[in-house]
């Protein structure tokens, strides 16, 4: 590879040089080099050595093909038929605070922002609820060093550990939709090629199926604006003729919503995208709003919900306005991305738990955006606002805090996605959940069968269990694959011995032994859908799913394994 403007720097090369021969450093001051004059700086071999974060030079990951402690293996998924498309189902648990873990994969960091997956267009569900989804599952190659539009970029080193035993592609994760791949190493040796799709997910390609691990260490650089930029003399539909196209009722709705905020697609982007930020980012955690049969609108108008709802409900309305956006997503937040004339622009919208462990990001700078983020800040949002707390919490860009925790939102719920877009090691699941293929139907557990495992605690509560109507769950499960860092998705209903539906009532998923995964409510039928995250440090190998509803005064607990 070669590096940009290779003439300007012999004596940073010679620094580079003598780095690299002494002590370990992660880090190399350099007073009179600023990321202005060079983005990233070549070693030996013409392999990139540094990349210039603010006044410092930081160098190459140097670990093994193995995952470190604070690193999660990257794993293809098994070939699939039945498998289905990845999608983003909106949820009602607006005041989700689970714990949950982030794995930082690149340096500097940009955590809580690593791209897993993308969403870019909007489908229209049977009851008329909007999903998210891809335009188009193809892929194209991203070819080392590709030039683009001649703009200031940041650099960065990613390091992520791939398992290519079940299959030939594996998701890695980026930094920008559009980010440059500008060199690429492996250890051990094997040629890899890395591929995109329409909404930027990457992905790394090999030729056969192969067991163990792989490392992939690899430079990508990014528009510097994408992080923060003024906004762009342009109309919000601008681009509207490269939006996928929106269901007619879908993009009704949506431009009613903006109608109401004030927002048309004929007004000045900044504008406009000034008006729907300061609405979104308003939202506060809380109980769900009324439901109307529209969830869309429900969480629109509610204005309550963690980072999935507001990122959701955004970007419906964004493509409806004719605007391209991105839902984006990891295993600990998300958030959206909009592209205008001049580029992609991230947009943070909030939103989150109080209880976030990352990893990977003790020792590393972080990345800081170089102009204001241009959007209102409600107070809602800066007391949530997961970059400002990230960096509080990691001791400021140097990162020297031992242990770092956060604010970003456990439950991106992404679901049915495939695990070519998981975001951590591969854990084999028994589950109840929505039948992938034809022959995975209802299963239900009796009332009967439910007391026995329920008895402990219903007597705690001091309720009588033979004085409460029983209950019956029917789950629909299916035997699949799921790795740690993936959302699965759990879909069933609730009903009393009588027939009725149990509406309202609290529904617990979990693995065994004991670990609760997330909670959803049934509605006024007894159903219940929900996405919940595989988390990180789960074992490998074969675990019970546990669908439970915990019983109330009225009617007995069931559970079904």
């Amino acid at each position: 590879m070669r590096m940009m403007r290779r003439a300007t720097v012999p004596a940073v090369l010679a620094l580079a040089t003598l780095a690299r021969a002494d002590a370990p450093q992660r880090h190399v001051y350099v007073a009179d080099l600023s990321d202005e004059e060079l983005a990233w700086v070549v070693g030996e071999d013409d392999a990139p050595a540094f990349v210039v974060a603010g006044e410092e030079l930081v160098g190459a990951p140097t670990s093994g093909e193995q995952p470190g402690p604070d690193e999660a293996t990257l794993a293809a998924p098994a070939p699939s038929a039945s498998a289905p498309p990845p999608e983003m189902h909106p949820d009602r648990l607006t005041d989700t605070t689970t714990a949950t873990d982030y794995y930082e994969a690149f340096t500097p960091s940009i955590a809580p922002h690593k791209r897993a997956i993308a969403f870019d267009a909007v489908r229209e569900d049977t009851d008329g609820t909007p999903v998210l989804v891809l335009s188009d599952r193809a892929t194209s190659p991203v070819e080392l060093g590709e030039t683009g539009p001649a703009r200031p970029r940041d650099a960065f080193f990613g390091s992520v550990v791939l398992d290519f035993s079940a299959g030939t592609r594996v998701a890695i994760p980026s930094v920008a939709p559009d980010a440059r791949i500008l060199h690429v190493r492996t250890e051990p040796d094997v040629p890899v090629r890395i591929v995109r799709d329409v909404a930027g997910n990457h992905f790394a390609e090999v030729d056969v199926v192969r067991g163990g691990s792989v490392r992939l260490t690899f430079l990508t650089d990014v528009a510097r604006g994408y992080f923060a930029r003024p906004l762009p003399r342009q109309r919000i539909d601008a681009l509207a003729a490269e939006v996928p196209p929106v269901p007619p009722s879908v993009r009704q709705r949506g431009l009613a919503l903006a109608a109401e905020l004030g927002v048309r697609a004929d007004q000045p982007v900044a504008e406009g995208l000034a008006r729907l930020v300061e609405h979104f980012r308003g939202f506060r955690e809380g109980d769900p709003p009324p439901g109307t049969g529209d969830t869309y609108l429900d969480l629109a108008r509610g204005g309550v919900g963690v980072c999935r709802h507001r990122a959701y409900a955004f970007v419906v309305t964004a493509l409806s306005l004719g605007l391209p956006a991105h839902f984006v997503q990891n295993e600990a937040h998300a958030w959206v991305e909009v592209r205008l004339r001049d580029g992609y622009l991230r947009i943070d919208l909030g939103g989150g738990t109080a209880d976030l462990q990352s990893h990977g990001t003790q020792d590393r700078p972080h990345h800081v955006a170089e102009h204001d983020d241009p959007f209102p800040r409600p107070d809602t949002y800066v007391a949530t606002q997961t970059q400002q707390q990230f960096t509080s919490d990691l001791g400021g860009a140097s990162g020297d805090a031992p242990g770092t925790r956060a604010t970003p939102d456990q439950g991106a719920t992404a679901s049915g996605t495939p695990s070519e877009h998981a975001a951590a090691e591969t854990a084999t699941t028994p589950t109840a959940a929505r039948a992938l293929d034809a022959g995975a139907g209802p299963q239900a557990m009796t009332t009967t069968e439910a007391v026995e495992a329920s008895t402990e605690g219903a007597a705690d509560a001091g309720v009588t269990l033979d004085a409460r109507l029983g209950t019956r769950l029917e789950v629909h499960a299916a035997r699949h694959r799921v790795h740690r860092g993936q959302m699965l998705d759990v879909a069933g209903r609730l009903v009393a011995d009588d027939g009725a539906a149990v509406a309202g009532a609290r529904i617990e998923i979990g693995v065994e032994p004991g670990r609760l995964l997330g909670v959803v409510l049934t509605d006024a039928d007894g159903r219940f859908a929900a996405s919940v995250g595989i988390p990180p440090d789960v074992g490998l190998g074969d675990h019970v799913m546990r669908v439970e509803y915990v019983g109330s005064p009225r009617y007995a607990p069931t559970r079904v394994r």
